[in-house]
């Protein structure tokens, strides 16, 4: 394990006491829908099929040793479940540790199953994750699959409005797929802040907020799938808790080295599972060492952006 306080920084002894010298991190989470149910049409047996395909896998970990038996039984049981989401649990888990989190949702499957970028879901399905989400306190948008053509963003936003009734405030974009002309155009549109900005060659993007036209993007500093080597983010259940953190420690060293106050972090629903325990046993010790730590406090994006706005107008 890395020496953590080598790489934060010295703490205060006294616990919640913040640093004198410094601000505090601020850490904001946000998680991406991107599966809710098995697709209705698919068929038992194709189901069955996909279940039995997975035990062969698991079987030779086992046999491999690269996973140990008890662990390979409890994916097959969390495998088995109809749906892919972990919504209510991860919100009933981000609400007792005071993580003020976004969560973004599809608004077109037909375009996302033509670009072959997986997950999507109906409309009628996403509602009422969206009010329930909204309920909870928590802000909900549009997790975007178009954009590289300002029409598709439109359309895109505007069947968000009349899904639930109020314009969308926020985005990210499916796969974090963007252009150079990709962010004038979601300002253009009427969005407070969009979070796709990141760097997939680096895996990782050290880079402070900043404002295009009247939005704010969030460049996304931490991805869960991309703490993990490529191979290990098509075989969640093998994926290492321990080498999350090492790497999440790292990009926190980049960003305090660059005086960024700010550490915008990915983390998506369907890995709060069994199924992807080294992705939750992660973001579980993210949450914990951020919520004990003198270095760090969690914002909203809302938050942020007033946090923001209130720097810059002072140092005018």
């Amino acid at each position: 394990m890395p020496d953590n306080a080598a790489i934060i920084g010295a703490r205060s002894t006294e616990h919640g006491a913040r640093s004198t010298e410094h601000e505090p991190i601020h850490v904001i989470i946000s998680h991406d829908v991107d599966s809710l149910y098995f697709p209705k049409g698919l068929s038992k047996r194709i189901r069955n099929c996909i279940h039995v395909k997975l035990w062969l896998r698991l079987a030779r970990f086992v046999l491999t040793g690269k996973i140990s038996l008890p662990h390979a039984f409890s994916v097959l049981f969390d495998a088995s479940k109809i749906k892919l989401h972990n919504i209510e649990a991860l919100m009933e888990f981000d609400r007792a540790h005071g993580v003020k989190p976004t969560y973004f949702f599809i608004m077109d499957q037909e375009r996302c199953i033509h670009d072959s970028l997986g997950g999507a879901y109906p409309l009628d399905d996403a509602k009422p994750f969206i009010e329930l989400v909204r309920s909870n306190g928590f802000e909900a948008g549009v997790h975007g699959i178009v954009f590289d053509d300002f029409d598709g963003m439109k359309s895109e936003r505007d069947t968000w409005t009349q899904l639930t009734g109020s314009a969308p405030k926020c985005i990210r974009n499916h796969f974090v797929r963007f252009d150079d002309k990709t962010f004038e155009r979601l300002s253009s549109l009427g969005y407070d802040y969009d979070s796709t900005e990141f760097d997939k060659a680096a895996r990782s993007l050290i880079k402070a907020p900043y404002k295009v036209g009247n939005m704010w993007e969030f460049p996304l500093n931490i991805m869960d799938v991309y703490l993990v080597s490529p191979y290990i983010k098509q075989h969640s259940y093998l994926a290492s808790a321990e080498e999350m953190k090492a790497k999440t420690l790292r990009i926190i060293g980049e960003l305090k080295s660059k005086g960024i106050g700010y550490l915008t972090v990915l983390f998506h629903d369907y890995g709060f599972c069994e199924l992807s325990r080294g992705y939750r046993d992660w973001y579980k010790w993210l949450v914990n060492y951020v919520e004990e730590s003198p270095d760090f406090d969690f914002m909203s994006y809302r938050e942020a952006i007033a946090h923001l706005e209130q720097k810059a107008a002072a140092s005018h």
